[in-house]
């Protein structure tokens, strides 16, 4: 498990996502000590069997989709919105992280759903800006947490009834994507 599928020389707004995306495994995996939780970064929305699906380039034309699977805990990743409007040498990309759990694995001594206490986990370090990433709102429910997908959540899990947990957490990300040209 760990941050999967890292650039080697990461550009533009992978920089920041990449850090992210490793600054959440390494902080998250020591908060949830029994969990085998899988990190990715940016993905991709490729249209599969007339579903829009988030995928992760793995290698070539290879790319692997990010929905829930059951092997894990927990899984994210983050999906940048089409738009990303431009100030000079700045951007704006609206971003989010998308996040699947399972709660009894993540928080094995709770006897309630513990929805919060993951969801106030992820919060934590969020609410710290990091690299740039400022918090907008957070969104659950399994549908509308996968909006930006043409992809029936209540099929994919069964339900965002326990043991499930979705999570979106909407992030701004302004950031500069200079770099001298050589033209």
């Amino acid at each position: 498990m760990g941050a999967e599928y890292t650039k080697t020389s990461p550009v533009g707004i992978d920089i920041p996502i990449q850090k992210l995306q490793i600054k959440l495994y390494a902080y998250l995996s020591a908060l949830w000590s029994t969990a085998n939780y899988k990190s990715y970064g940016r993905v991709y929305v490729n249209d599969v069997a007339d579903k829009s699906t988030p995928m992760v380039h793995v290698s070539g034309n290879n790319y692997h989709d990010v929905l829930p699977d059951k092997k894990y805990s927990a899984m994210s990743f983050m999906f940048v919105s089409d738009n990303v409007p431009v100030n000079g040498r700045m951007y704006a990309a609206n971003v989010s992280l998308i996040f699947f759990g399972n709660l009894t694995s993540l928080k094995p001594t709770k006897t309630h759903r513990a929805d919060e206490e993951v969801r106030n986990d992820i919060l934590v370090l969020l609410e710290k800006e990091p690299y740039g990433f400022k918090l907008i709102d957070y969104v659950t429910g399994i549908n509308a947490t996968l909006s930006d997908f043409n992809i029936d959540g209540n099929t994919l899990l069964g339900s965002d009834l326990q043991p499930n947990n979705v999570a979106r957490f909407d992030l701004e990300l302004i950031y500069n994507n200079y770099k001298p040209s050589t033209c």
